[in-house]
């Protein structure tokens, strides 16, 4: 079907690219486009490529069974049924403000959609000792990495926040602030967590009258079809968030 925008089919990085999955007994190509990777890479017991474009599903050729899925490339692997010994490989459409043209994809991502990134690590316990799940997602994809440490080694071990120049959504721990290539954000969860300890042991106003401020932006966001709030409702945000500080 020719060479696609982006395809991995001609600058010898397929290859490499496959070199380096780990062994699986599943693998989940979202974003199949021309199948690049998926024609390169020895088939799996279970071979599963998503697409959205109907087109791409219907030429694609590969010397082995393929399970094609005509559908969203974010839901159809939130809906499956994960056991760990699956490898999901993901290749979306690049970033608008870095495409020479604006006309290459069928279905395109906006700047939008890449624009926020939020992290978090949880510490459980393995052999007795503390390890840390360090999560990033941008609200479609989620990537879960396990470290023995908590901060900056790990996140530079990761590698995914020093080459990340979005909106940054954390819980205000200082390693994330060290990178300053990004923009930061403080996570809502978050703030309602400290502000509910703050209401709880001191009965502080300003702390009550802040929760509810953040909670009604965040129902109103969540209910408008942009996903975010009109210029209009900003300014009334702000004119309460100074009126509850002073």
């Amino acid at each position: 079907m020719g060479a696609w925008y982006g395809s991995k089919a001609t600058t010898g990085l397929g290859q490499a690219i496959v070199g380096l999955m780990r062994p699986h007994d599943t693998y989940i190509e979202t974003h199949l486009g021309g199948g690049a990777i998926m024609k390169r890479k020895p088939p799996a017991l279970r071979s599963i490529g998503i697409e959205l474009n109907a087109r791409s599903i219907g030429t694609l050729c590969c010397d082995y069974e393929v399970e094609l899925v005509h559908g969203c490339c974010h839901r159809s692997p939130a809906d499956y049924p994960f056991e760990g010994s699956e490898l999901v490989y993901s290749d979306p459409p690049y970033l608008m403000s870095t495409r020479k043209s604006q006309r290459r994809y069928r279905y395109r991502y906006g700047d939008a959609d890449h624009e926020a990134l939020h992290v978090d690590e949880t510490g459980f316990r393995v052999d007795g000792k503390t390890q840390w799940l360090h999560v990033a997602t941008d609200g479609a994809l989620t990537l879960k990495f396990v470290h023995l440490k908590r901060g900056g080694e790990a996140i530079e071990d990761i590698g995914i926040i020093p080459r990340y120049t979005g909106t940054l959504v954390h819980d205000c721990r200082g390693a994330y602030f060290v990178y300053d290539q990004c923009n930061h954000q403080l996570c809502g969860s978050h703030l309602l967590r400290d502000l509910t300890f703050i209401v709880d042991s001191n009965g502080f106003r300003w702390a009550r009258l802040m929760k509810k401020l953040l909670r009604e932006a965040c129902h109103r966001v969540n209910r408008s079809d942009a996903k975010t709030l009109t210029a209009a409702e900003r300014r009334a945000v702000r004119k309460r968030y100074r009126t509850i500080l002073t």
